[in-house]
Order: structure tokens, then C-alpha cells, then sequence
């Protein structure tokens, strides 16, 4: 994380390389709000002592803290050109094993998507539909995708899409999570049934044997 995020803010700073998209908000991110941000612990100092200096310094502290990394980093979900490849990441740090990691990743990502207007909601879901299904290739991305969206489920934070007159969400995501129903691998198999049933009262005219 420290090494990407350093290489990230080093490439922000050069001035003869073109503009990537949404620049203002990558600066905003990785050199103004990491620079800002709280040191949880000392840094190593480094040869240099001028402000730069400070300021990498605490962004190595901000990279590998997962309370400071995440609120910062959800900002990409924001901007539509890193929206599906940052929330891949997130997914995975949100489905992950790490207690630490799992717990930052999942507040960051309920904060951001509770504060998303309605448009931007369903570019947000759109993504997130397409990433499920692209995971159903990728057995070490399924089950991180599906504990997402269980997650976003039990937050009700698409809800307002999900009962939404002829929507159909509930029914994209309930044929994407059908796949995993059919595999042998248990935490796999347990976590696609408990979507199905979560997705249940979105589903008009549609029981449970239905979805399974």
C-alpha cells in the first residue's frame, strides 16, 4: 500500500507528464487530504527535512493505516473513470479475512454509498453488477463480491433502488449470485444463500425455491 501510494503521489507532483483524468480530485486525495491528515505513529525520518518531506512521511502513516487509507481512497469511487477498479479493491478489502482491514474498508464504503445522490447510486450499482458477474469467473473474487453486497444489503443502502417501481436490480442480482449456488465450496455456498434470501422481499411473485 505504502509503495503504490507513494509512487501515486510521485507521479501527482510531476508536472511534464499529461493530466490523467478527474486530476483535481486525485490531488485533492493523495497530496491535500494525506498531507492533512493525523500521523498515527513516527515515521522514519528521511535524509530530507523540508515539508515534502513531512508531508511523505505522514502519507506512509496514512498508506499503511487502514482507518486513515480507506476514507481517503473511497473518494475514487466518485470519479466514473476508477469507479469499477476502485470498488473491485474495496470489495476485496470488504470481503477479506483481515478483521482490521474488513472493518475500515466496510465503514469507509457504507459512508460513501449512504451519501451518493440518486444517479450516482445506480452507477454504482451498475458496477457493482458487473464486477459480481465477472467474479463468478474468478472463484478468489466471488466470495469477497458476494460478502459486499451482502453487506450493502443488510445496511438496506440500495434500497431505494431495489423498490424502485420495475426495477431491475433485484432480479440482476439475484440471477448473478445463482452461480455460487452451485459450487462446493461451503462459505461460498452459505453466503449465496444468504443473499437470496435478503434479495427475497424485492422479488414480486418470487419464493425462495425460485431463487435458489
Amino acid at each position: 500500500w505504502e509503495l503504490a501510494g507513494e509512487a501515486l503521489r510521485t507521479l501527482l507532483r510531476c508536472p511534464t507528464l499529461p493530466p490523467p483524468p478527474h486530476l483535481d480530485v486525485l490531488r485533492s486525495t493523495f497530496l491535500d487530504e494525506v498531507a492533512a491528515a493525523p500521523a498515527t505513529e513516527p515515521a522514519a525520518s528521511s535524509g530530507g527535512a523540508g515539508a515534502t518531506g513531512g508531508e511523505d512521511a505522514i502519507a506512509v502513516n496514512v498508506f499503511i493505516s487502514p482507518p486513515l487509507c480507506f476514507p481517503l481512497c473511497v473518494g475514487l469511487l466518485r470519479c466514473t473513470t476508477y469507479r469499477k477498479h476502485a470498488l473491485r479493491g474495496m470489495c476485496v478489502s470488504v470481503g477479506g479475512l483481515s478483521e482490521t482491514t474488513q472493518k475500515a474498508s466496510s465503514a469507509a464504503l457504507l459512508s460513501h454509498v449512504s451519501s451518493l445522490g440518486q444517479v450516482e447510486v445506480q452507477g454504482f450499482a451498475d458496477d457493482l453488477v458487473a464486477l459480481l458477474q465477472e467474479s463468478n469467473q474468478d472463484s478468489r473474487l466471488a466470495l469477497p463480491m458476494m460478502k459486499t453486497l451482502q453487506t450493502l444489503l443488510e445496511a438496506r443502502l440500495l434500497d431505494r433502488l431495489l423498490t424502485a417501481a420495475s426495477s431491475p436490480l433485484p432480479a440482476q442480482l439475484s440471477a448473478t449470485v445463482k452461480a455460487p449456488l452451485r459450487s462446493k465450496d461451503l462459505p461460498l455456498l452459505l453466503t449465496g444463500i444468504n443473499l437470496q434470501v435478503l434479495l427475497l422481499p424485492y422479488l414480486a411473485g418470487t419464493s425462495l425455491a425460485d431463487g435458489l
